[in-house]
């Protein structure tokens, strides 16, 4: 920005120009208007943009936070995780399938274990789980090693009811995640 003027994609397609000579200006303003809406949708949408270079793992430009205290971090990753899974799966535009997973700490599966052995139950009864629509949400919490399956009405990408009533037939165990 110079004096005062905000400069738009045209003004740097001189300069992108000089490195990529095989492309037209047009293609070029296409691509740079596809790349910062792209960038700016991310953004909006609560996910951090980090860019890197193909060949290379540093990070040259971070959109975000970086906390830095290593508890704090681990709950924004987790959290920035769920958010940037649930952006693609609406991106790529997937069809879901009725299914809510969850997963249990050690304690909670012994707690759970009387409920599954028991002939003739209908209803497994559980308190204070968290259901998500996306499979990967789990799998990278590391807490959460037995993770569950079940069919039930989309109510949201997560919820997490006081008391969670599942069907026998409907529950499904899906494995240990050792992430």
């Amino acid at each position: 920005m110079a004096n005062g003027t905000i400069k738009g994609i045209e003004d740097y397609l001189d300069d992108v120009r000089e490195k990529f000579p095989e492309l037209s200006r047009g293609q070029l303003a296409k691509i740079l208007n596809y790349g910062w809406t792209q960038f700016w949708v991310a953004n909006a949408r609560g996910c951090d943009v980090s860019m890197r270079y193909k060949d290379d793992e540093t990070c040259s430009a971070l959109v975000g936070s970086l906390p830095m205290d290593p508890l704090t971090r681990s709950k924004y990753n987790r959290i920035k995780w769920c958010k940037r899974n649930r952006y693609v799966f609406e991106r790529k535009g997937k069809e879901w399938d009725d299914t809510y997973y969850f997963g249990l700490t050690d304690g909670q599966y012994e707690e759970m274990r009387p409920q599954l052995a028991c002939r003739g139950r209908k209803y497994i009864e559980l308190t204070d789980v968290c259901c998500y629509k996306l499979k990967e949400d789990i799998v990278h919490n590391k807490l959460l090693r037995y993770v569950f399956k079940f069919k039930h009405a989309p109510v949201g990408f997560c919820y997490m009811p006081h008391k969670l009533r599942i069907p026998v037939k409907e529950l499904e165990f899906i494995g240990i995640n050792n992430k």
